[in-house]
């Protein structure tokens, strides 16, 4: 049986008849010359058979590397080579254990939607999240309608602010009880902004929220942002309070500032935002009040929450009765009866005393119903 020529290595001339997949056949000595004068040029072009294929094997370590992960199923692996080879770009977005990072191929846009935001040795992490409220859905005595209203005058006047060379940026700040429709309304302003084609990026870190955001404006300079700050007071307490504080006026007011952005944030305490985000210029321009559901909301949201479930007669007595009582007091009071079989009375009742309690500790301005533009502190 022939000998099967040796395969060829880097560093290792190559033959004509291996280089066509032939036996090596051996060379007299007078074709010596002849094999000397034939070296150079088949060295030549084997090494650069080489060079190529190195090179596209760093292209590929250079992919995985900014996050890109190999799968072990074959056919996954088939799919991720063939997006791989497609044509690149300078930046874009990939796919990295459910969140997304940029790296230099495969998303060239973050898909529209709501986001966490994290670092994780280095590398900016924008992970897709679902919002854990109930559908959104918009009702009467709110300010929902308002507030749409405010922001799509606010994204069609950008080339406004391009003419006066001002960032296109605002801050609105929602404040009261909890409970009072707060995130619903935030649930409204952000399927309405994806779906124009936005996102949405919920902020719980400031230092993190500033290296992401600014990260995410380098590669998509023009987009739409909105960030949600939900209990803004919350994430200045504790021992990282006062960093917190500072990243935050740098993002909103500061050299972390983003163009083409929308900041909405809550808080159930505006006196402890007043001096240093209230009161100040630059940082929210717009301030709200949402106190607890005047009569129309109440039976907006009970009709539209019981689905017919609870008699006419008998949610027109749920509507007088609830008077002062928050949508998530409304929510307890259906869910009970709808998903327990509590009777409705028995919760009432029993939130009524609550209510009551909290109420006298409150004092007698606790009591607002509807919503109000503009912060003043209570004497």
């Amino acid at each position: 049986m022939a000998k099967k020529p040796t395969p060829w290595t880097p560093g290792r001339p190559a033959s004509p008849s291996l280089a066509q997949g032939k036996p090596v056949k051996k060379r007299s000595p007078n074709l010596e010359k002849q094999r000397k004068e034939e070296l150079p040029d088949l060295t030549d072009q084997a090494m650069a058979k080489v060079k190529k294929e190195i090179k596209e094997s760093m292209n590929w370590m250079r992919t995985w590397n900014s996050g890109l992960q190999v799968s072990e199923n074959p056919k996954n692996l088939k799919e991720e080579t063939e997006m791989a080879k497609e044509e690149k770009q300078s930046k874009g977005w990939a796919g990295i254990r459910g969140s997304f990072q940029s790296v230099d191929d495969v998303r060239p846009i973050l898909p529209p939607g709501l986001y966490s935001l994290d670092l994780d040795e280095g590398k900016k992490l924008f992970t897709p999240v679902k919002s854990p409220s109930d559908q959104p859905t918009d009702l009467p005595g709110l300010p929902s309608k308002y507030l749409l209203d405010q922001i799509k005058l606010f994204w069609e006047r950008g080339e406004r602010y391009k003419k006066y060379h001002l960032l296109q940026k605002r801050g609105i700040l929602m404040y009261g009880a909890p409970g009072c429709g707060k995130t619903c309304i935030i649930n409204l302003l952000s399927r309405d902004l994806i779906n124009a084609g936005g996102v949405i990026f919920l902020i719980d870190d400031f230092e993190t929220a500033s290296a992401c955001i600014q990260h995410f404006r380098s590669v998509e300079p023009d987009r739409p942002i909105m960030t949600v700050m939900e209990d803004i007071e919350g994430v200045f307490q504790g021992d990282q309070g006062n960093r917190e504080v500072k990243a935050a006026l740098s993002l909103l007011d500061g050299q972390d500032q983003v163009d083409n952005i929308c900041h909405i944030a809550t808080t159930n305490k505006p006196e402890e935002l007043a001096d240093r985000f209230i009161k100040r210029p630059g940082r929210f321009d717009l301030i709200i009040g949402v106190h607890a559901p005047q009569r129309d909301t109440r039976e907006a949201y009970l009709r539209y929450v019981t689905q017919g479930e609870i008699p006419q007669d008998k949610l027109k007595e749920l509507v007088d009765k609830t008077e002062g009582l928050s949508l998530a007091y409304l929510r307890e009071i259906a869910s009970t009866y709808l998903c327990l079989d509590i009777p409705v009375d028995e919760t009432l009742v029993r939130l009524q005393k609550n209510f009551k309690l909290k109420h006298l500790k409150a004092g007698p301005n606790s009591a607002k119903l509807g919503f109000t533009i503009g912060y003043e502190e209570e004497k």
